[in-house]
């Protein structure tokens, strides 16, 4: 199975929309209960110049992620396509056309909520737990830092240096170290009578109140000696105001013998209140998709986000995604300071039009296969050519000439890395083989790369415990004596397995279009599972027209027809929804893998909804149409709890 499904653990719809008066905005009402999210445009409903909007925030549980990709589950960066989906609700109102929506990612934390009102508004939070339009959380603390003074601060050498403030308005104030006189106003900070570190702290938080007095929201208050007057000395400045606004950079390199203590930013640990209206976006990266009619479910690719939320160094920290209009179908706004207004958001390249309502599905839907979900797309197939390994031939690319042989390192019933390092890799030799046993002298062959026979290959680790080789061989390494070859695996130059000898084939060109038609079985497929459960079924498949020789009629066990290049899907029996699709596109998600055995698929039924009956169907690439053609079976099984 090559999907991950994780569904969201947050999710909510924030808004600056009217309430039922038309004068009133319902910026304090939170959503965070509803089982639907909703993001729209509303222009000059109340007014000639009201727009209104609705966004949508969600969040994914990035540790369970992070757990998956440690233990191997999830596959290492640049192998895994993210998807984010989220599913159409139907709905009495008015449904938008052609229009484009956004996801980027959230850049503050927020709650939330337990709002469930999204026609009133009435379920306000009035500063409590649950994120609106103004507020993303409660916990409404101040930004604050503090400056630290090294003892034997030299003033003369600070004399010019300057460093400058910025508050929650963004109002910046510079402040510049003066020895001509005692001045502690517009941002001069006047140390002519200064003689220690004491008396100098004490001038700067002088003159940084001064200024605040007047022009900037921010206070200094507390002094801490470490040490005595000649010591170190630190300062606490704080925003007088509350919120993420408040989380200003501050740049002290040109300052001599001042310094951030505990911080390399500046101002931090403001919350409450989002920096802008709205929410906090980092539009670093936008992704966006264009809908037609409307009612087409959001399926957009978000691998850039996740990867950067899953890199050990943290740089996005995991605050959700938010989605919305783009601003080209949010409604204008034109404010006369060309900033946002306290409600509204200023956007003059908005539409002069409504788009009025898409809804999907949140993650309180009682729809299983509704749900927000963002899915983890790769392809883990494995195709193991010992049942199918064909010589060299110039006829042939250079690509299919190359057969892969495996090795699953099991001990105990479970897979372990050799010698317990990840590091460690085993070689492997080809010997011919009249049975399982081998004979004569190492073979050679060729690895992807080389040009010239060798006789040991390096192997490769795919993921813990299992480990391959990519090779290929000339006609001439099977003799009519010996027409069997079998592969030998060493670690630090010992044998320490013997797979079973396989035969290798000759290319054999159709003379004509093949039939893509095929006889198939699930020889192992059980009426039930459990939903916990995840299980390796077994696809048994032959031509329809398939003519066994005498030896084969007799034989117990009948040839197994393995299909290089197949998908499967999974449809519920009640409705015929698609629950999964083929995966033939870029990502082969749902590719048939195989084995000496034929092929297999591994399923994971925590995917399905219990309760319910489903069905496999299948479909083979024809290489002469380019196409996949689905096969006339279908396979039902049951999922319980």
């Amino acid at each position: 199975m090559s999907i991950l499904r994780y569904t969201a653990s947050i999710d909510t719809t924030i808004t600056n929309a009217f309430e039922e008066n038309l004068s009133t905005r319902g910026t304090g009402s939170n959503m965070g209960s509803s089982d639907i999210l909703e993001t729209f445009s509303i222009y000059q409903q109340a007014t000639s110049a009201s727009v209104e909007l609705s966004r949508i925030l969600i969040k994914f549980p990035i540790s369970q992620m992070q757990t998956d990709r440690t233990g191997s589950v999830l596959p290492a960066s640049g192998s895994v396509t993210w998807k984010l989906k989220l599913y159409n609700a139907k709905h009495v109102d008015t449904v938008p056309r052609t229009f484009t929506l956004q996801t980027t990612a959230v850049s503050a934390s927020w709650q939330e909520g337990t709002g469930l009102d999204m026609e009133a508004y009435s379920d306000l939070t009035n500063d409590e737990e649950g994120s609106n339009w103004i507020n993303a959380n409660n916990s409404f603390t101040s930004a604050s830092v503090t400056f630290s003074l090294q003892g034997g601060a030299n003033k003369a050498a600070m004399s010019g240096q300057s460093f400058a403030l910025t508050d929650s308005d963004g109002t910046s104030q510079t402040f510049t170290f003066n020895i001509a006189n005692d001045t502690v106003t517009s941002g001069s900070i006047g140390m002519d009578s200064d003689t220690n570190t004491t008396d100098i702290i004490g001038t700067i938080k002088s003159a940084i109140n001064d200024v605040s007095l007047s022009t900037l929201d921010i206070t200094a208050s507390t002094i801490t000696a470490v040490g005595d007057a000649d010591s170190e000395m630190k300062l606490l400045i704080k925003q007088k105001s509350t919120g993420l606004a408040g989380n200003t950079a501050i740049d002290l390199s040109g300052v001599t013998h001042l310094s951030l203590s505990g911080s390399a930013f500046g101002f931090s640990a403001g919350d409450g209140t989002w920096s802008s209206i709205g929410g906090d976006y980092n539009t670093t990266l936008v992704k966006t998709q264009d809908f037609d009619t409307g009612l087409e479910d959001l399926e957009i690719d978000v691998s850039a986000i996740v990867e950067n939320w899953l890199l050990d160094s943290n740089p996005w920290p995991n605050y959700g995604f938010g989605i919305r209009l783009t601003d080209a179908y949010e409604g204008y706004f034109s404010s006369s300071t060309g900033a946002n207004t306290a409600t509204e958001i200023h956007n003059t390249s908005g539409a002069e039009k409504s788009y009025y309502t898409k809804k999907f599905f949140g993650r309180g839907t009682e729809f299983f296969f509704k749900r927000p979900v963002l899915e983890a797309q790769f392809n883990d197939t494995k195709k193991d050519d010992r049942s199918n390994f064909i010589l060299s031939s110039s006829a042939l690319p250079a690509a299919d000439n190359l057969n892969k042989l495996y090795l699953y390192n099991y001990v105990r019933g479970r897979l372990v890395d050799i010698a317990g390092s990840d590091s460690a890799v085993p070689s492997v030799s080809l010997y011919h083989s009249s049975g399982s046993t081998p004979e004569d002298s190492a073979k050679t062959f060729k690895n992807s790369g080389s040009s010239t026979g060798i006789t040991t290959l390096s192997a490769t680790r795919e993921s813990t415990g299992i480990y391959y080789i990519n090779i290929h061989a000339a006609a001439s390494i099977v003799t009519t004596t010996y027409p069997n070859l079998v592969d030998v695996w060493s670690h630090s130059g010992v044998q320490f397995f013997t797979a079973s000898a396989f035969t290798p084939k000759a290319h054999a060109p159709y003379q004509a279009k093949s039939d893509k038609t095929y006889v198939m079985t699930m020889t192992n497929l059980k009426t039930e599972y459990k939903s916990d459960q995840t299980a390796r079924l077994r696809v048994y498949a032959r031509e329809k027209n398939w003519s066994p020789n005498i030896y084969t009629t007799a034989n117990a066990t009948p040839e197994n027809l393995i299909i290089t290049s197949g998908s499967y899907r999974v449809l519920r029996i009640a409705d015929d929804l698609e629950v999964l699709s083929y995966g033939t596109g870029s990502v082969k998600y749902s590719e048939l893998s195989y084995d000496v055995s034929g092929n297999y698929l591994d399923m994971d039924m925590s995917l399905l909804e219990a309760g319910y009956q489903y069905g496999f169907k299948f479909s083979v690439y024809d290489d002469f149409t380019q196409t996949y053609v689905e096969q006339p079976y279908m396979f039902k099984f049951r999922v319980i709890k």
